[in-house]
């Protein structure tokens, strides 16, 4: 019983290990944006089907002072990956290096992109 018991339970992690075999990620098509143009960014690794709340704010923590600075909702296909676009603010984000962040609000999961 004892062997059957500590194989189930091997195989169970085998197997929660398994499908998270990748970490979640956050990428933008260009390192750099003009500002008024659009960004897009991809993310990969989320929970299937779930929401993954998106934002850009400054690197350096400087406070935001632009309207393009919301957050938003995107809903992760069955992949667990999005692809979801960003206005570039024309305000304050000129010459300034943004991060944009995703949250996995049932996963937890997080990632994270730098561009300019």
């Amino acid at each position: 019983m004892k062997i059957r018991l500590a194989f189930g339970l091997a195989a169970l992690l085998i197997t929660c290990t398994a499908t998270r075999s990748f970490a979640q990620t956050l990428t933008s098509d260009q390192p750099d944006y003009a500002p008024g143009t659009m960004a897009t960014l991809t993310g990969a690794g989320f929970a299937p089907g779930e929401s993954v709340v998106v934002v850009v704010h400054h690197a350096d923590a400087t406070p935001d002072s632009g309207a393009d600075h919301e957050p938003w909702t995107v809903l992760a296909d069955d992949a667990g990956g999005f692809v979801t676009t960003w206005h570039v603010c024309e305000d304050d984000c000129v010459g300034k290096e943004l991060r944009a962040t995703a949250d996995g609000q049932a996963s937890g999961l997080h990632a994270e992109a730098l561009f300019t």
